[in-house]
């Protein structure tokens, strides 16, 4: 004789049942037994989470250290730095030039920032100035 499988499913309405007052045809000690599992999967689902974060983390703290390595005292834009950390080849295979002016703008703040913002002009094509932000040393 074939037992139908108890999804998780019938363990959420039987769990429900059972706080409404009511009866279930699954077993209180199994209940207790799928919560404690659920609670275990919660936990080690948290644990991989915030590993992946630090690892994250660390991998965006080594390329802010690297943008900073390669910043002057001459004003560059992020296009420039982000050549500049292409050109050291330790950049990462992902590194964008969105991602290097997300660095540069962590860099020029906080209570003491290491990089400063300006303003330059460049030509565009049309023979108009453009005025583009330059990052260098603080």
């Amino acid at each position: 004789m074939n037992t139908p499988k108890i999804t998780k499913r019938d363990h959420f309405n039987a769990i429900i049942s059972v706080l409404n007052g009511g009866d279930t045809n699954i077993d209180v000690a199994d209940l207790i037994a799928f919560c404690e599992k659920e609670i275990n999967a919660l936990d080690t689902r948290a644990v991989k989470s915030r590993e992946r974060a630090a690892a994250k983390r660390a991998e965006g703290d080594a390329l802010t250290d690297l943008v900073f390595s390669v910043l002057t005292d001459e004003p560059a834009t992020r296009a420039e730095v982000f050549e500049r950390v292409v050109a050291t080849g330790e950049a990462p295979a992902d590194v964008t030039v969105a991602k290097v002016g997300y660095r540069l703008t962590s860099l020029c703040g906080g209570d003491e920032p290491k990089a400063v913002k300006t303003e330059v002009a460049a030509a565009d094509g049309n023979g108009k100035n453009r005025k583009l932000a330059a990052y260098s040393l603080a």
